[in-house]
């Protein structure tokens, strides 16, 4: 099973942008959700036995978070990118499922520093200060983007993604659900005598292989590794829950 550790915390993390997170869990989520015939993030749920509602509210909010994140963002260019997705296809989809989790985590991080920073720096200390507002923008919201949104967008941005009923904090606490579970569910070992009762004495060999399969692989994702796919430097931010 999937779980995100804070010991994988890295200072990478602090040259990423939220452009650039965002950009990952749009293709993220869209890669994932033509997995296994479109049941991929069913299938993780009811792995760690997730309640029923919990995991239906999450799969509707999975579904409409793609249209917010094409439709209600601050930045110029869009988030959905091909070329992202193909990178996907080289990574074994657990591990492409544990970085969205990591990266939900860093962005719920991420919006309420910058709903803060604009909390304290209202448009009337703006209006001479613009430069300070421009310089945040560029470090740690886009550095793609050309210019920089007015202050009622950016807050009402912030406010609407961090609405306790926005698809976004409802895939946030769905994901935090989702690793507590994982923390409480007991590791399954094979007996060892189990799997041989009843069979001939050249069983052993097909047992010996059973202990290496993942609790966390249920359905036997058959993706090769492929190399190594960095995701823009991150790795993971520490699990805290907000909620």
């Amino acid at each position: 099973l999937l779980s995100v550790s804070a010991s994988e915390e890295s200072q990478d993390t602090l040259s990423t942008t939220l452009h650039d997170e965002m950009k990952q869990i749009a293709n993220l989520i869209t890669y994932l959700t033509k997995e296994e015939g479109g049941h991929y993030f069913e299938n993780m749920f009811k792995s760690v036995n997730m309640p029923s509602d919990c995991s239906r509210d999450a799969l509707k909010a999975l579904n409409d978070i793609l249209v917010v994140l094409k439709e209600e963002i601050p930045f110029e260019t869009s988030l959905f990118d091909n070329e992202v997705l193909k990178e996907f296809e080289y990574q074994d989809t657990d591990q492409v499922f544990k970085s969205l989790l990591e990266r939900v985590l860093l962005i719920k991080k991420m919006l309420s520093e910058f709903n803060a920073f604009l909390n304290d720096n209202p448009p009337h200390l703006l209006t001479n200060g613009r430069d300070k507002m421009t310089k945040y923008y560029k470090k740690h919201i886009s550095a793609k983007d050309s210019d920089v949104k007015d202050y009622t967008f950016l807050v009402k941005f912030c406010n609407d993604y961090l609405d306790s009923e926005s698809p976004f904090m409802k895939i946030y606490k769905a994901f935090n659900t989702y690793e507590e579970l994982v923390k409480k569910k007991p590791s399954i070992t094979p007996s060892p005598t189990s799997s041989s009762q009843g069979t001939t004495t050249s069983q052993p060999s097909q047992d010996s292989a059973a202990p290496n399969t993942s609790a966390g692989n249920l359905n036997g994702h058959g993706k090769p590794a492929g190399s190594s796919f960095t995701f823009g430097g991150l790795t993971v931010a520490t699990l805290c829950y907000f909620v």
